[in-house]
């Protein structure tokens, strides 16, 4: 039989509503790995929060994590490869974020970083609890003095930013702030939010529940103008021009 490669992402796609992995899905999994399948994880969850969510699983040979910014061996445990923002551009992100009640999330090798009050924050915003537990039992947590130090002052390699706000308002303001800093030395970043705009005001239903939404695609609560009930699904009408002032 021809052995192969498989690259599995989480959120959305292997993971449940309420984060777990369901039964018929762990069997596939288990047997493609004992019939020599090579199974990789592919995802923008840091390294140990992986690995927390995957524990009913053999150690997976490599783990691609925080987005493709950060590749590591399972099995003994070595990071392989990182690609980390510039200090410069790393910082601003940084401080510009702090001006804000946001959750921040750093992640740096095989760690994710954040504060304790970015933590209430994220509960604020309405993320599932689930999620929460799991970001709880896996990250590093600090006072948000000591993460300024971290990120400030020690100047720890980042390789990846999760930032998420609490009303529609300020992701909008930050979200701007960003464009406007990085538009011209980071034409990527102007690309994709256009892209995803363009996707986005051409539909005006989503299928998913809140909790797929909110946790899954990061929209915040806010942004949901219409939630009607039909037995087993939730419907969420969504304002085809949400993501424009």
């Amino acid at each position: 039989m021809k052995k192969m490669l498989i690259a599995i992402d989480l959120d959305g796609t292997l993971l449940r509503n309420d984060g777990t992995i369901s039964e018929e899905n762990r069997k596939a999994i288990t047997k493609a790995m004992e019939n020599g399948h090579m199974i990789v994880l592919a995802t923008g969850r840091g390294y140990r929060n992986s690995r927390y969510v995957l524990a009913q699983f053999p150690v997976f040979p490599y783990y691609i994590n925080a987005n493709g910014t950060t590749i590591t061996q399972g099995d003994p445990e070595k990071v392989l490869f990182t690609k980390n923002i510039p200090f410069e551009i790393g910082t601003s992100i940084y401080k510009i974020a702090r001006e804000y009640p946001t959750f921040i999330e750093l992640y740096h090798g095989l760690d994710a970083y954040d504060s304790y009050k970015g933590c209430d924050n994220l509960k604020t915003c309405g993320k599932m609890e689930s999620y929460r537990k799991q970001l709880w039992e896996t990250n590093v947590h600090m006072k948000e003095e000591a993460l300024d130090q971290f990120v400030l002052e020690e100047r720890h390699s980042l390789s990846k930013f999760h930032i998420v706000c609490i009303t529609l308002e300020e992701k909008q303001e930050l979200r701007d702030e960003y464009i406007k800093l990085y538009e011209y030395e980071l034409p990527i970043c102007r690309e994709a939010i256009q892209k995803r705009n363009e996707f986005l005001n051409n539909l005006n239903v989503y299928t998913f529940t809140e909790e797929e939404l909110t946790s899954v695609i990061s929209l915040l609560k806010e942004e949901i103008i219409a939630n009607i009930n039909r037995e087993d699904e939730k419907v969420l009408v969504l304002t085809k021009s949400r993501f424009h002032k």
